[in-house]
């Protein structure tokens, strides 16, 4: 992916300001932590995560994609149990950028930085040894700045809320999962990442998205 997008970052020298890309991909890297029945203070036990994504850019305001993150989270240890748990997350994404996020050259009113929202669904296998699965809801935000024609650079923290209640290896301790969401886990993952723009949209159909916008 980094080769294609250096070599065609050559090619698109030659017209530039006809240039908009509408995929993304990136890599992460940063820290996981985990709430729940032994835990109750964000960022205590920080354990490593990393991942990528891949999004689709519809506007400089809305983004869908999917983002695959792994790592470790710890866990306070009761009663002899492991001190943390190890998980792989697949998340699609809905982003909602507050500010017409791309770069001024090659967009009217554009914005080479914007915060951002995002939320979505997510499916994760926790505890990999043993292989548990449960779905969740990934909500979160972040802000990112454009470095030129292609490349973006950002930071995020995003909260997962688990459909499970086993993530600590502890199965509702005090019996009160009457209802979904009453004493369920929570996982988080937050840190930096580097992403690159390619395939770009057509020159023809930016000069007839342009004529269209000043009608």
């Amino acid at each position: 992916m980094l080769i294609l997008c250096l070599a065609t970052t050559v090619a698109a020298q030659r017209n530039p300001d006809l240039v908009k890309y509408y995929i993304e991909f990136g890599l992460n890297g940063g820290g996981a932590f985990y709430l729940g029945d032994v835990n109750a203070v964000p960022f205590t036990k920080i354990g490593p995560s990393f991942g990528g994504f891949l999004k689709y850019k519809h506007s400089g305001h809305h983004e869908f994609g999917i983002e695959i993150n792994g790592g470790y989270a710890g866990i306070e240890p009761i009663e002899g149990q492991r001190t943390n748990t190890d998980f792989v997350d697949v998340s699609a994404l809905y982003t909602f950028n507050f500010w017409n996020y791309g770069a001024r050259r090659y967009e009217e009113n554009a914005s080479i930085v914007t915060p951002y929202v995002f939320a979505g669904i997510g499916f994760t296998a926790y505890d990999l040894a043993h292989t548990h699965f449960a779905a969740n809801v990934p909500f979160g935000l972040g802000v990112k700045v454009k470095l030129g024609r292609r490349w973006n650079i950002g930071a995020a923290w995003v909260m997962h809320k688990l459909l499970a209640d086993d993530f600590d290896n502890i199965d509702d301790p005090y019996h009160l999962n009457a209802g979904l969401f009453n004493n369920r886990d929570w996982f988080s993952t937050f840190g930096l990442y580097l992403s690159c723009d390619f395939l770009e949209i057509c020159a023809p159909c930016r000069k007839i998205t342009k004529i269209k916008s000043k009608r």
